[in-house]
């Protein structure tokens, strides 16, 4: 080979190292890059991703349909987070891990919601106002508790309104 093409390749090499070098230092030791991830939604205030169980009967697993539509039915919207700034912990094993949370202020950290525009195939998108009519809450509190039914009741007073009755005791009231 003649000096030309000697000085050509170390001069190639040294590129390709350097490339190499300054890919790992930003993306392994500094963790330079976006995250992109779907995270749970609330469909009564936000304009959720409707992901449908697909009733493949093919389909084994967590992906498996139940037969449920609640359970069948997932709402979604996706998240863009730089990695250096997600925790290293597991959501999934550690309730306070907020890998997949936008701090308040946090630059680089946006939360797409569903529009007309970004809706994968197979997929919709809801309506806050018209899920919430679709499916009323239910107040734990409105609902009646029936201490013959349910012993996580208080034992309360005959009227029903849940007020404790003057004497604790029945057989000091007995005794009166």
């Amino acid at each position: 080979m003649d000096k030309k093409t000697k000085v050509f390749f170390a001069v190639f090499s040294l590129l390709i190292v350097g490339s190499i070098t300054v890919t790992f230092w930003k993306m392994v030791v500094k963790r330079d890059y976006i995250i992109k991830a779907q995270v749970e939604c609330d469909p009564t205030v936000e304009n959720c991703f409707v992901h449908v169980c697909d009733p493949d009967p093919d389909v084994d697993g967590p992906e498996a349909c139940k037969g449920n539509p609640t359970d069948d039915t997932w709402y979604t919207k996706n998240i863009s987070r730089k990695a250096y700034n997600i925790p290293l912990c597991d959501p999934n094993t550690d309730e306070n891990c907020t890998a997949l949370v936008c701090s308040e202020g946090e630059a680089d950290c946006s939360y797409e919601l569903c529009d007309d525009s970004n809706v994968p195939e197979g997929d919709s998108c809801n309506d806050p106002a018209q899920y919430v009519i679709d499916n009323p809450a239910t107040d734990e509190a409105s609902v009646a508790c029936d201490p013959a039914m349910d012993d996580t009741c208080p034992m309360d007073s005959s009227d029903g309104t849940g007020a404790e009755s003057e004497t604790a005791d029945p057989a000091a009231s007995a005794a009166e």
